[in-house]
């Protein structure tokens, strides 16, 4: 399933076209990342229906959550210490921010798995390809897809207890399927984009002293629709 929009200009407008929460990426260490990639937004003042519900996601940074199919199902908000979900009626669980992006238009060595949109796009931002859960849970649903369509994985959820063992859980399972994984953390920081915004450029050379070395990828060329890895179907 996923949210009957003509286009994300119906909820956002780009951020190269509005100074707008610009700041807020400051504020990450995220100011020089590449923002159209990702469709990065700032919300307008303007009501979106889904289903019999209006959301207005005004003055709100915008990130949109594509399916395996390109399809956008979600939307992540994010303004000051408000944030949240507005999904077709699925779990925030059912997806993976940055998947499709991520193995439609490069051919990475590793994926990184994280728990936050902005810890990935942290990792984004030195190079690195980057997948969200969205959460430090995870659903089988998150497992079947990563597993499908690649085998190489970092996993590296935030530095506590409780995403420790979801992070040794999501590896097994993982594991079970035949892929390749490896596990890190941040420590001292609480997570990658805590680290970023400690370290600066430095953070590359951290993550580089982590794992030995540094997950490269290079740009897919496309000849035509065809050549699109996730398959073609509007649907989930």
């Amino acid at each position: 399933r996923y949210l009957k929009m003509d286009s994300l200009a119906e909820v956002s407008q780009s951020l190269s076209r509005s100074n707008l929460l610009y700041s807020y990426l400051e504020t990450r260490s995220l100011k020089n990342l590449n923002v159209s990639e990702f469709d990065l937004g700032i919300g307008i003042d303007k009501q979106f229906k889904i289903k019999s519900k209006f959301y207005s996601f005004n003055r709100c940074l915008v990130v949109p959550v594509r399916s395996i199919y390109g399809k956008i199902c979600a939307i992540y908000y994010r303004k000051q210490n408000d944030h949240g979900f507005v999904t077709d009626g699925n779990k925030s669980l059912s997806y993976l921010w940055n998947f499709y992006n991520t193995l439609t238009f490069t051919n990475p060595d590793w994926i990184i798995l994280c728990e936050g949109v902005f810890d990935s796009l942290s990792f984004e931002s030195i190079g690195c390809k980057s997948v969200s859960l969205l959460t430090f849970n995870f659903s089988y649903r998150q497992v079947r897809d990563l597993s499908r369509y690649f085998n190489r994985y970092i996993i590296c959820l935030d530095n506590e207890t409780a995403a420790s063992e979801a992070s040794r859980s999501l590896s097994n399972l993982l594991l079970s399927k035949d892929c390749i994984v490896r596990s890190i953390n941040t420590s001292p920081y609480k997570d990658p984009n805590e680290a970023l915004k400690s370290l600066g450029p430095k953070f590359s050379d951290f993550i580089k002293s982590k794992l030995g070395f540094l997950p490269t990828y290079t740009e897919r060329i496309l000849e035509s629709e065809s050549d699109i890895t996730l398959g073609a179907s509007n649907e989930i």
